[in-house]
């Protein structure tokens, strides 16, 4: 169809229910300077490409910035899980302000005609920030990568895509920019899977890197098919519109969206974590659910421009906002995992609306086309405002320890609308509420609430959690604290004294809590994936709350930390394995679990007189004695260890990295000096040897040079003698096969004498 008669049957179309005012401001007002331009198309091909390459540009700004959610959880629990869920989720919040405040400067450049410029400068800052943000390993490099440079890109692709479809239509506008809208719904669905499907066999680096390219493809096609309708007028334009600050209209438009745009976006970032901490749902549902609002998101993008065709887009985009609003107060009240699902559809569908028809109203209040551009970047500053302080107040609200996300949703939601907060919620789930102390009084101590007199161990905020958590609690006492050791003064330790120190510390309960999950898991295969995934929670709030007590390290606690990091070290064995699992490595890096362990070390020296004296005198006295009569056996006599240093005498050349294989082989010595003893080994008596390694031999190991893989094949004869403990199982074949799978041809025949122990052939 063409221009003209697309134009005659808009010209046929009933009257429209907007007022004179208003349906006149659509009329594109002719530049002085230039020829008069046709009217706007409402279709035909020229236009309809214009709505793909937009949907596109929509894909990879908006995707991107609504796929954060799932990078705020991988940040929490992995790469940055030493800083803040607030802290966190600046980086995001920074990317969605930038996404809007650079639209104060992009649009004056869209209504100059730069459109393929914007498009390839916005395409290129997005992937370069991607691939930046694959090789980051520091807060501030994924913030400068993930936030800043990612932030831009978007910045130039979201402007240009909702300002481009306003100037090709007038009476199907909302329905084109739903469907543009709808782009970023869909990416934000697509690149969350894309990054749980790869995470596990790829790791961080290639899953970023595999979005980067997928992001870069869908921008080929948009700066193909793009193009400008309207002239760019000759006269300089000023940054701002200035006259947009005295219409009352605009103004109050804007302020909508600031205050709209502060809690809009908390859902997004952490209904994943509220899935997992507060009703408590398995690992793969908490990922889905950002998947389940993004997709229902697409529906209220759409839906309601074909709606706002007809009444209005203000008057479709109020109570979409409204049910918005409402929907975050029903929030407070949801602790099951069916009410949240339910929430997410709702809650996406009423959002989308927000997200997709703001462009049509800003487009209908001014009053040339040629500065939709400017007016859109002055209008979107607002809300983009409204995202830099909103998540980050709501993060600093969570009580992720406790599972406290009510505070957090109430300010999402605005304000409360109970007399006294603290009534039904807090009473209900156990939680001091600040509303409800007296004058003069303080909340409980952490110590308190910890104590099993005070309350239910766990301090979690879910009545439910508390239930399984005091099933695990007993199921450690009765059943897993006989598996750590055969010694019987040491399982008196793991069954009383170990619990007991963790009542005064909550990171060292939820390690033992942990660790039950595991076992649990191992004894209940068909309730497999729920303990596991209760497993992976408790471990991932310890390592947040275990950071400050590590870095200020006493004598009071001093015992919980270490125990902690033997916790920690025997999780990191029983946690479900992956097919290239090194255990000590972790993504290129040392594994957390072995940092804590090896750091046992330095605890003791800090606190020595204090643990020889308190609850871990009996774990450390009898370690010491078995370290003693170790020590009192010969190493002479054990010819595989003596073929193996006469190995790596001959093909190591360089001297300081031939004294650091032959210091960690002397050291596998010690340990092999038990070799005879057909009795049951103990922990210590393995796991010794990583503590005495050298870090140079660890570095050497991680670059996976072929000397120091095969000193670590020689290791797991050694741990097959620790898998009568059900979280060893396998392990001595696991490592083994996949260092011989890391060796060239002529270093796999140095491992024979383990293969040949372990009775293992590739």
């Amino acid at each position: 169809m063409t221009a003209s008669s697309d134009y005659r049957s808009e010209a046929s179309s009933p009257p429209s229910t907007l007022p004179v005012e208003e349906v006149e401001a659509e009329k594109v007002i002719p530049v002085q300077e230039t020829a008069t331009p046709p009217p706007p198309p409402n279709g035909g091909l020229v236009a309809w490409l214009q709505v793909v390459g937009a949907f596109f540009l929509f894909f990879n700004s908006w995707g991107v910035v609504n796929t954060f959610g799932v990078y705020q959880t991988y940040y929490e629990t992995d790469l940055l899980h030493g800083h803040s869920p607030s802290s966190i989720s600046w980086i995001g919040t920074v990317q969605g302000f930038l996404l809007f405040l650079v639209g104060v400067v992009a649009g004056p450049f869209f209504d100059k005609g730069y459109l393929k410029t914007m498009i390839a400068l916005g395409s290129f800052l997005v992937v370069f920030g991607l691939m930046m943000t694959s090789l980051s390993s520091q807060y501030y490099q994924v913030f400068l990568a993930h936030g800043i440079a990612v932030g831009i890109g978007c910045a130039f692709l979201f402007l240009p895509s909702i300002a481009i479809v306003a100037t090709y239509f007038t009476t199907r506008r909302a329905v084109a920019t739903g469907i543009t809208a709808s782009g970023g719904s869909i990416g934000s669905v697509i690149y969350p899977i894309i990054f749980r499907k790869l995470i596990d066999p790829l790791g961080f680096g290639w899953t970023t890197r595999i979005i980067g390219f997928i992001a870069l493809g869908g921008l080929c096609v948009s700066l193909a098919v793009m193009r400008m309708r309207l002239p760019p007028p000759k006269q300089t334009r000023s940054l701002l519109d200035l006259s947009a600050f005295k219409e009352t209209s605009f103004l109050i438009f804007s302020f909508g969206l600031f205050c709209a745009f502060v809690g809009l976006y908390f859902p997004f970032f952490y209904l994943p974590t509220y899935m997992s901490t507060v009703v408590h749902s398995t690992d793969n549902l908490a990922f889905y659910i950002i998947a389940i609002l993004n997709a229902t998101s697409v529906f209220g993008r759409i839906t309601p421009g074909l709606v706002a065709d007809r009444i209005g887009s203000l008057n479709t985009i109020i109570p979409m906002a409204l049910s918005a609003a409402i929907l975050a107060y029903a929030w407070i009240g949801i602790k099951n995992i069916a009410g949240t699902i339910v929430f997410a559809c709702l809650y996406g569908f009423a959002s989308g609306a927000i997200v997709s028809l703001p462009p049509t109203i800003v487009a209908r209040l001014s009053p040339n086309m040629s500065i939709v551009g400017a007016r859109m970047g002055m209008c979107f500053t607002f809300a983009g405002l409204g995202l830099l302080i909103g998540n980050p107040i709501a993060g600093a609200l969570l009580d992720l320890e406790k599972g406290v996300f009510w505070k957090a949703e109430l300010f999402s939601a605005v304000m409360c609308d109970e007399a006294k907060p603290t009534c039904r919620n807090c009473n209900k789930h156990a939680v001091d509420c600040i509303y409800s102390l007296p004058n003069g009084g303080s909340p409980v101590s952490q110590s308190q609430r910890a104590s099993p007199q005070a309350s239910n161990p766990s301090s979690c905020a879910s009545s439910d959690l508390a239930v399984h958590d005091l099933e695990l609690l007993h199921h450690f006492s009765t059943s897993t604290a006989y598996t750590f050791s055969r010694h019987p003064a040491l399982q008196t330790f793991w069954r009383i004294d170990a619990p007991q120190i963790g009542f005064d510390a909550h990171y060292t309960l939820r390690a033992m809590l942990a660790i039950s999950a595991l076992h649990m898991a191992y004894l209940r295969p068909a309730q497999r994936q729920f303990y596991v995934s209760q497993a992976e929670h408790h471990h991932n709030v310890a390592l947040k709350f275990v950071t400050s007590n590590m870095t200020q390290l006493m004598d009071e606690n001093s015992s919980a930390v270490f125990l902690f990091s033997i916790l920690t070290s025997f999780f990191s064995c029983a946690k479900p394995r992956k097919l290239d699992d090194l255990l000590l490595f972790q993504q290129g890096r040392i594994s957390e679990w072995l940092v804590l362990f090896r750091g046992t070390g330095t605890i003791v020296e800090y606190a020595q007189e204090e643990l020889r004296s308190g609850p871990l005198a009996t774990l450390l006295s009898i370690r010491r004695r078995r370290s003693a009569y170790r020590n009192t056996l010969s190493t002479q006599g054990q010819a595989f260890m003596d073929d193996l240093e006469e190995l790596v005498g001959e093909e190591v050349k360089e001297q300081q990295e031939l004294q650091v294989y032959l210091g960690a082989i002397q050291e596998m010595k010690v340990s092999f000096a038990l070799w005879p003893d057909a009795g049951i080994w103990e922990t210590g008596d393995i796991f010794v040897w990583l503590l005495r390694v050298s870090e140079e031999f660890l570095t050497l190991l991680r670059e996976q040079r072929y000397v120091a893989l095969v000193i670590f094949g020689y290791f797991c004869p050694l741990l097959r003698r620790l898998e009568w403990m059900w979280w060893m199982e396998g392990w001595s074949v696991h490592l083994l096969s996949r260092i011989h799978g890391l060796l060239d041809q002529e270093h796999r025949t140095w491992i024979q004498w383990p293969m040949e122990q372990l009775g293992w052939r590739p």
